[in-house]
């Protein structure tokens, strides 16, 4: 977030520098590590489990898209396939018991469709027969699920007696989504449980019909409500006075400049997608939109 690049040279989305006779208007090859410096092509990156070249090898996923890395240069929607299998693992960490009872473990894993048979066992059995009823029973009253963070590191889910709710044919949704309020600080918590800071699940109004992966579109909505608490507030003091750096509405996050009008909501209140003076930056690869005043960042062209 601090780095800044010289007259000379083209700022990836990432903060890393190239020398500007790599950019091409987005054409050609792309020299950043995120691809950032080029125009979004996703196709190359699906033959990428079988390519071992240097567009795929050394390539890392936009963080702004919030995707997930294949490993291999192949970028896809958490929870998505990847090629080369490496989705399995991610599916596998969420998949762990922790400190659940079995019962306890069997019952949401497949009311939350993370797996499609346990033990060998279809889901659809377990949840055709009443002992899932007192499966959940032996949940805690209070729990989360995953045992792991679902996303930023940060982000959890926690259920509270699910089995007054219980619906066998759709996907159970958490009663509370948790988050870290000292990087959400925008997001006001209206639940708090031990060492957690949540809200209530029905505030986000979540839809789950988007690509008909219930999980896929459970991270659309987090990446769409939570997306501005991806970037800490560390330095404040030194980046206050910093004329590159720009201090987000009712908020003490602090972003690059760069990071301005480029479709990505950094700040809570969006007012980075709404700055007016955009073309005032000392950004010559900024593009003026006709009979505007309004100067895109080329990262979204």
């Amino acid at each position: 977030e601090l780095n800044e690049c010289n007259e000379n040279e083209y700022r990836c989305h990432n903060g890393l520098c190239i020398p500007e006779e790599f950019w091409e208007d987005g054409q050609g090859e792309a020299d950043c590590l995120d691809r950032s410096d080029e125009i979004p092509d996703i196709s190359y990156s699906r033959s990428c489990f079988h390519d071992p070249t240097f567009r795929c090898e050394e390539h890392s996923c936009r963080t702004n898209w919030h995707e997930f890395s294949c490993g291999d240069g192949q970028c896809v929607q958490k929870f998505d396939k990847c090629h080369n299998g490496r989705h399995i693992l991610l599916t596998e960490l969420m998949k762990l018991r922790g400190n659940l009872s079995d019962q306890c473990w069997i019952a949401m894993i497949c009311l939350t469709q993370l797996a499609n048979e346990i033990n060998k066992i279809s889901c659809q059995i377990w949840l055709n027969n009443d002992l899932i009823i007192e499966y959940l029973q032996t949940c805690d009253t209070i729990f989360q699920f995953p045992v792991n963070p679902i996303h930023y590191g940060h982000i959890r889910f926690l259920y509270d007696k699910p089995y007054l709710r219980l619906n066998r044919t759709s996907f159970m949704l958490p009663d509370y989504i948790c988050f870290d309020d000292k990087l959400c600080d925008c997001i006001i918590p209206t639940y708090y449980y031990n060492n957690l800071t949540c809200i209530h699940t029905y505030e986000l109004e979540m839809e789950l019909d988007i690509s008909g992966h219930p999980w896929i579109d459970i991270i659309l909505e987090i990446n769409s409500h939570f997306s501005s608490c991806l970037i800490t507030h560390r330095f404040i003091q030194y980046l206050n006075n910093n004329s590159l750096i720009y201090n987000c509405q009712n908020s003490s996050k602090l972003i690059s400049k760069s990071r301005l009008i480029d479709e990505n909501k950094d700040c809570c209140m969006n007012d980075d997608e709404n700055y007016e003076f955009s073309c005032l930056l000392n950004d010559k690869y900024r593009i003026q939109c006709p009979n505007q005043t309004k100067c895109l960042s080329s990262k979204q062209i």
